[in-house]
């Protein structure tokens, strides 16, 4: 018989683990907060497992943490809700966010349930040397996701003085570079070809909300999903495409079939619900827009009322008025089965990661939205 001696013992869970495909009841040893040793029901007799404490977990599901790549609930009390969900990490990679040093800093100092990470924003930077907006950080940075001083066409000195700022804040630390180019889809695609090259210099990935595909957008200087695979194709840079439910929704299958057709490093994201939420100063929802995508002013619900927006009146009156209030979209319905399958094919996709984009914590004045 083996004897293995450790700090804690989870016994009689069902132990799950995806890259393995292991699904049955064991125990779990862990020593010095790793696991060093898992062993199965029958195996009981062969093992024998020696821990300080012990805990009874049957009936309970054992799983690896989750690493979450696409959180925005940056706060003490995000991320103690993201605990509950499993989340062990939680990493703003898409949006990101500007004095990379001093963020790391500040959520020390205010400390975090879970462990943290960051990217650095391409959008804030633009912001910063293009529209001559001063942004304190990502939360405050939504108010401008609609203002179209950032997205003007950029002098090169300004994208100059944006690569570097760029470049800075991958020096202090930052996991990759966060490029939001859904919110701004008519800037020159040649910016980002260069941020893709900064970031394959420095050996990070990017992680990019797609511009609009084509058939969203006509007109668009170039299809969203192309975009990031000629970008990781001719760059060499690690391409993470995220939600790419919310951003092709029902043309996802095209979406895949380029991804699949190319041998750059493109990797997707999903989460496994009909809705997601913006800012609804964002392009995207404007109305003269929102037909494209199948949605119709009702399809938006003004997160802090927790209402339905009535019409476009409406909708022009809260984006003219509160440009950073979020704004729950419902893009597929989980109810209606050809929704649900479109779902379940971008969950499914080789190699797709499963992330929240979990919003910052915000409370409603009413819920009078069953689906708010």
């Amino acid at each position: 018989m083996t004897t293995h001696a450790c700090d804690l013992v989870l016994r009689g869970g069902r132990v799950l683990d995806p890259e393995t495909g292991r699904d049955e009841v064991a125990d779990v040893a862990v020593l010095d907060g790793t696991v060093v040793a898992v062993v199965a029901a029958g195996d009981c007799s062969e093992v024998h497992l020696v821990a300080h404490e012990e805990v009874d977990v049957s009936g309970a599901v054992v799983a690896p943490g989750w690493i979450d790549l696409h959180s925005h609930a940056q706060s003490v009390a995000g991320s103690r809700l993201q605990a509950h969900d499993g989340v062990t990490t939680a990493l703003d990679l898409e949006a990101g966010t500007v004095e990379v040093e001093r963020w790391y800093a500040d959520v020390a100092a205010a400390g975090r349930a879970i462990g943290y990470g960051t990217s650095a924003s391409w959008q804030i930077s633009r912001m910063i040397h293009v529209g001559g907006i001063e942004v304190g950080g990502p939360e405050q940075a939504l108010a401008f996701f609609g203002d179209q001083r950032w997205q003007a066409e950029a002098r090169p000195e300004q994208t100059a003085a944006l690569l570097a700022r760029v470049e800075a804040e991958l020096a202090q630390g930052a996991l990759g570079v966060g490029m939001l180019q859904g919110y701004g889809p008519r800037i020159d695609p040649e910016e980002y070809l260069a941020v893709s090259r900064v970031a394959a210099s420095a050996g990070v990935a990017t992680f990019t909300h797609a511009r609009d595909l084509v058939e969203q957008l006509p007109g668009v200087p170039v299809d969203g999903a192309e975009e990031i695979v000629r970008a990781a194709g001719e760059t060499g840079v690690r391409a993470h495409y995220c939600h790419v439910n919310s951003s092709s929704s029902r043309l996802v299958d095209r979406v895949h079939r380029l991804i699949e057709a190319s041998a750059a490093p493109v990797t997707t994201e999903a989460y496994p619900y009909g809705a997601g939420a913006t800012p609804i100063s964002a392009d995207f929802l404007s109305p003269d827009r929102l037909a494209r995508r199948g949605l119709t002013p009702s399809s938006l619900v003004y997160a802090p009322t927790g209402r339905r927006v009535a019409d476009v009146a409406e909708l022009l009156r809260l984006r003219a008025q509160d440009p950073g209030g979020i704004a729950i979209v419902h893009l597929l319905d989980e109810e209606v089965a050809a929704d649900r399958e479109v779902l379940d094919r971008c969950l499914t996709f080789p190699g797709t990661v499963v992330a929240s984009d979990a919003m910052p914590l915000a409370w409603a004045a009413e819920r009078s939205d069953p689906y708010a």
